[in-house]
């Protein structure tokens, strides 16, 4: 019998290229759909997390404060009962609430930024062994009905309880770069910087940071939590007498 000497055919050097052609070009229509999809399932499951920080919260006022807004005053150790602590204690000890997956676990520094978490003070053994807390969220201090941190006209712009005021208007908690804020509606976005990665200016610097795509996750005193434009969170009411500047900023986003 005779023997079939000819070679198997391979491919040439043009199909390989054609072929590596056609996959990076399916491979760039396939990746912003990809990064689409886990950026909206970061921004449901932060959502999930706020709101279950916000019951939190809400049940430590009831048992607490007879459903005042909890205080910064007789609270103790700062480092075992502040706001991060409770909303922990008040969900099982599951300190994973705190934190946005839109964020990098951050246990190092102690401030944050668009996209890490802050890690704050705790002393508590039964919160990560009494080692810092990370998180992602800032606590509006306006909810704090605080005197020492304000002068006598602004103690009537705080919250006393989650009722005053326009509840579904009001936030509780948003995303942010430090525990808690103090939002002014002269607060810029950002000092010296046209964008939105946060800056520590005590206030609307601490949660204006770009980490849903130009939305900020806020939790309402009415309960509900929304996904909020960034320029947006000055039309917010801060606190009891805010008054939403006539101009908005508009600095770029940083994607």
């Amino acid at each position: 019998m005779k023997k079939n000497t000819k070679s198997k055919r391979g491919f040439t050097l043009i199909e390989l290229l054609v072929v590596i052609a056609i996959i990076g070009i399916l491979a760039s229509m396939l990746l912003p759909v990809l990064a689409k999809a886990k950026s909206k399932a970061n921004q449901v499951k932060s959502q999930s997390n706020i709101k279950q920080v916000r019951t939190g919260i809400r049940l430590w006022s009831d048992n607490d404060f007879e459903g005042g807004n909890p205080n910064y005053r007789n609270q103790g150790d700062w480092n075992k009962n502040f706001w991060y602590h409770k909303a922990i204690e008040y969900n099982d000890h599951d300190a994973s609430v705190l934190h946005s997956p839109a964020t990098v676990l951050n246990r190092k520094d102690w401030w944050g930024h668009a996209k890490k978490s802050w890690c704050a003070w705790n002393n508590n053994p039964k919160i990560f062994n009494g080692a810092r807390v990370p998180g992602s969220y800032a606590y509006n201090a306006w909810q704090h009905p605080d005197y020492r941190n304000t002068n006598h006209k602004e103690w009537n712009w705080q919250y006393q309880d989650d009722s005053e005021g326009q509840p579904d208007m009001a936030p509780l908690l948003a995303d942010g770069i430090w525990v808690d804020c103090w939002p002014r509606e002269t607060h810029t976005a950002r000092q010296g910087a046209n964008d939105w990665k946060g800056w520590n200016d005590g206030g609307m610097g601490r949660v204006c940071v770009d980490r849903h795509n130009g939305r900020s996750i806020v939790a309402f005193n009415d309960g509900h939590v929304e996904a909020v434009e960034l320029r947006k969170l000055w039309t917010l009411h801060w606190h009891k007498d805010w008054k939403t500047p006539n101009t908005l900023p508009s600095p770029k986003l940083m994607n």
